[in-house]
Parts: C-alpha cells; sequence; structure tokens
C-alpha cells in the first residue's frame, strides 16, 4: 500500500467522522497504521459500538465488510455539551 493511499483512507475517515453529527458518541479515529508483513490496515477507533465502526466505514466509502475484528476497550459516555 502506497503512502498516499493510506493517507487518503486516514483523511477519509476523519472527514466521515466529522459528517456522523447525529450520534450521541461520534466516532474518532485514534491511529491507522499499515502492517506490510500480513497485508493489513490497522485503525484504533473510538466509538460508541463496533455498529457505528461499520457506520463510519460506511460513510468514508471504505468496506466495512472486510472489518475482521473490533474490539471493544472500554465504554465511554457521551460528551455533553456545556450550556
Amino acid at each position: 500500500m502506497a503512502e498516499s493511499e493510506l493517507s487518503w483512507i486516514s483523511k477519509s475517515l476523519n472527514a466521515a467522522c466529522l459528517r456522523l453529527r447525529g450520534s450521541d458518541l461520534r466516532p474518532e479515529v485514534l491511529s491507522a497504521a499499515y502492517i506490510p508483513d500480513e497485508d493489513r490496515l490497522s485503525c484504533i477507533v473510538e466509538a460508541g459500538c463496533v455498529e457505528d465502526i461499520h457506520r463510519l466505514f460506511g460513510v468514508a466509502l471504505l468496506p466495512s465488510v472486510r472489518v475482521v475484528d473490533a474490539t471493544v476497550v472500554a465504554l465511554r459516555t457521551p460528551r455533553r455539551e456545556r450550556p
């Protein structure tokens, strides 16, 4: 995978995060890295649930079918806006 392709994927995911405004807990991409030995893209995404990750990839026009694993690390409560 070319560096420009990884950059495009990262930008697409970050733009998709901004478009998912309707969620109580908007997903946030914390890291995206290519693992050449496994020919795999590894993303760390903070999200409310696994379905939000699939939705994020759909909005980014990336094939969420290829999301092979999602691990819940910790649950986070939605951010509350201050008055």
